[in-house]
């Protein structure tokens, strides 16, 4: 077992058969910075979704970029729901 804080590390060491790693998809890159092959294998059973929760102080006015985060966290909570 191994911790770092390092993806390309994470994804070295997958490149040349020295482990496995469970990442979420949107890191997944199919090489490594070494020119390695990464393969991504779908899990059996559906991954529990992390709540996040958006808080800042009553009565200030976030800049734009908070602004604009706080709109796409609101789009992909939406796109995310189940739908019944």
């Amino acid at each position: 077992m191994l911790r770092t804080s390092s993806l390309e590390a994470v994804r070295s060491l997958v490149g040349v058969g020295a482990g496995l790693a469970v990442l979420p998809d949107f890191l997944y890159r199919p090489w490594t910075l070494d020119a390695e092959h990464v393969e991504v294998r779908t899990l059996r059973d559906a991954v529990p979704t992390v709540d996040v929760g958006l808080v800042w102080r009553r009565g200030s006015q976030p800049r734009a970029e908070v602004l604009e985060f706080i709109e796409v966290a609101r789009d992909q909570s939406r796109s995310r729901r189940p739908v019944a």
